[in-house]
């Protein structure tokens, strides 16, 4: 007869139940078992990409963990692994993400010269690799990136104790940030020393908070006159419970909470006829708010100023922090506006502005029909009344505000104030095609204002714009959206808003800015002045500025007259001292960013 010797191989998750694992577990079980069928020698590429997911995968157990240093002890040695397999001939992007990973790690180990010798030659790659690139979109692809590796930069020298020339860098990342979204890859960007940097952001009774964020800290500077910047850590290098480690997963934690509920207040409101004023995103944020201020120590940063005299902030987020009301965590006594970095405002104040007054050009272009939005119910209320508050205004409303004859107008240079009431939003793969919603299906995209002519305006308002959500994304360079794209065409000031209020709100808080401004209130100290009302204001504030109002119309108006009275009698029967708007989610998201050099 015939034997037959029969070898049974069983599956891999039989032979190895930890195959079967879920998380960390079945992360490293699975990656080995990879492993095994790449070996060093015969498949290198394979095998470091391997160690290199073994590598993350230790790194963010230990973020998880009370005393991560174990785990990022073997995330290092991992990394340290996929280097000596990954050629930069073959696998140039993926060594380079091995080497900025790396870097982090040493760094967070405390291993701070290694963490420095690392990232400079995950640099000296990133700077092969663009030289080596003629496509300018995949240098800027590749610069943007890998811009972690400068961001680590900022952590190095702010722990040697480098203050300045932490600083220097981190505006050096962002203006690279702002100029390569914007204008496409360039090597020559241009930077500020720190002398006139602080010039120009401490004048008078004014500091500057500049906050920077990387994959591995949370730091804030905060600049005062005459005086060295003072970075605001969570806690001394080695100092119990990773204060550090801890301040940044409490700052990714609360983001992400903030945009999960934000999305979802934001779909169901669009589709309802109105929005709801008891969802968590709403009912909660005076608390988050207040936690927020907690994660990025206001009372601490408060602390360094209350022996000055002080009555003005300009701050400087970084990343993510643009999204978000900062201005609410600050007292309000502080006048407060924003710059996306400091050469952008120093760029603006080569060429001031007179101060607004009745004569000012004013170009209005005033609730455009914009195909797939809903009509904004103060819309065309807000135009005419503010209209009706200057001698000189050009109108583009309803069906008119198309794309052609608003460039037509822009491109003209006869105005200095622009005001804007519709949508608009923040698109977070391109923000150069960030929009504002025209009538029909057209946009005004931030790409087109940088091929216009607007360094003639002082002031630019995006009404009830929902300017700077980027949905749950993280925003891991720094955000560019609409008001950087204006500031980067020349425009001085921009009056947005972070979210789109409701619109009564938009309208009494806006047009109380403009009477500020009107009478010779500077516009941050107008702004304040406008949020103080707003949430301040009774029944009977709010009944007296519509009868003011109502004034303006003759009895003949049949346009917006009918909708006054009709405020006026929504307002019967309610408390004459209740206030309406009292909550942030009606004020907070108004943010005025630029230069306010006169």
């Amino acid at each position: 007869g015939c034997f037959y010797s029969v070898t049974l191989t069983l599956p891999p998750h039989l032979q190895n139940p930890a195959l079967d694992q879920r998380g960390y577990g079945g992360q490293l079980a699975s990656y080995e078992e990879g492993l095994k069928h790449c070996p060093p020698d015969r498949d290198p590429e394979g095998a470091g990409l391997l160690n290199y997911v073994i590598g993350l995968a230790h790194y963010f157990r230990g973020r998880e963990d009370a005393n991560p240093y174990p785990f990022w002890r073997k995330a290092a040695n991992r990394y340290n692994a996929a280097l000596d397999t990954l050629s930069e001939t073959l696998s140039p992007e993926e060594r380079l993400k091995v080497l900025r990973d790396l870097s982090r790690v040493l760094f967070e180990l405390g291993q701070r010269e290694e963490a420095a010798e690392v990232r400079r030659q995950g640099s000296d790659l990133l700077r092969r690799l663009l030289q080596q690139t003629s496509n300018p979109g995949k240098q800027r692809q590749l610069a943007l990136e890998f811009i972690d590796l400068q961001q680590l930069t900022v952590d190095l020298e702010c722990q040697a104790g480098h203050g300045v020339a932490a600083l220097m860098l981190a505006e050096q990342g962002k203006n690279s940030c702002l100029r390569w979204w914007l204008s496409g890859w360039t090597e020559e960007i241009a930077n500020p020393d720190f002398s006139s940097l602080q010039q120009y952001l401490c004048s008078g009774k004014t500091a500057a908070v500049y906050w920077h964020i990387s994959p591995a800290a949370l730091t804030t500077f905060l600049l005062k006159p005459n005086q060295d910047p003072i970075p605001i850590l969570a806690g001394e290098e080695g100092a119990a419970g990773f204060p550090r480690l801890r301040q940044l997963l409490e700052w990714e934690e609360w983001v992400e909470t903030w945009k999960q509920d934000y999305q979802d207040y934001r779909s169901k409101t669009s589709k309802s006829s109105s929005a709801n004023p008891n969802h968590p995103w709403r009912q909660g944020m005076e608390s988050r708010l207040q936690r927020l201020g907690e994660i990025l120590q206001i009372e601490r940063l408060l602390g360094e100023l209350a022996d000055e005299e002080i009555d003005h902030l300009i701050l400087l987020p970084h990343r993510d922090l643009h999204l978000f009301p900062l201005e609410a965590l600050f007292p309000p006594h502080y006048s407060l506006h924003r710059l996306p970095s400091a050469q952008a405002g120093m760029t603006l104040a080569q060429q001031p502005l007179p101060p607004i007054s009745l004569e000012t050009p004013l170009l209005l272009l005033g609730y455009p029909n914009s195909q797939g939005f809903k009509p904004l119910e103060f819309a065309e209320l807000e135009t005419e009344s503010l209209g009706r508050r200057f001698q000189r205004v050009q109108s583009l409303c309803g069906g008119d505000v198309r794309l052609d004859p608003l460039k037509e107008q822009l491109g003209r240079g006869e105005y200095q104030l622009l005001h804007f009431t519709g949508h608009g939003g923040y698109d977070f793969d391109a923000p150069d095609q960030s929009w504002l919603a025209l009538s029909g299906k057209e946009f005004l995209r931030v790409g087109e204002l940088l091929e216009l002519p607007l360094s003639g305006y002082r002031l630019v308002s995006l009404a009830a714009c929902e300017t700077a959500m980027a949905g749950q994304k993280s925003i891991t360079t720094d955000y560019v959206g609409l008001s950087s794209g204006w500031l980067m065409a020349g425009v001085s000031l921009l009056l947005s808003t972070l979210w789109t209020v409701e619109s009564a709100a938009s309208l009494l808080l806006t047009l109380r800015f403009y009477d500020q401004v009107l009478g010779g209130v500077p516009e941050p100290l107008a702004l304040a002045e406008a949020k103080r009302w707003l949430s301040g204001c009774d029944v009977a504030g709010v009944r007296a500025f519509y009868e003011a109002e109502l004034d303006r119309y003759g009895p003949d108006d049949e346009r917006v007259r009918p909708f006054l009275l009709d405020q006026l009698d929504s307002l019967e029967g309610e408390d004459p001292q209740a206030q309406l708007y009292r909550h942030p989610y009606y004020w907070a998201a108004f943010t005025l960013t630029g230069d306010t050099t006169l």
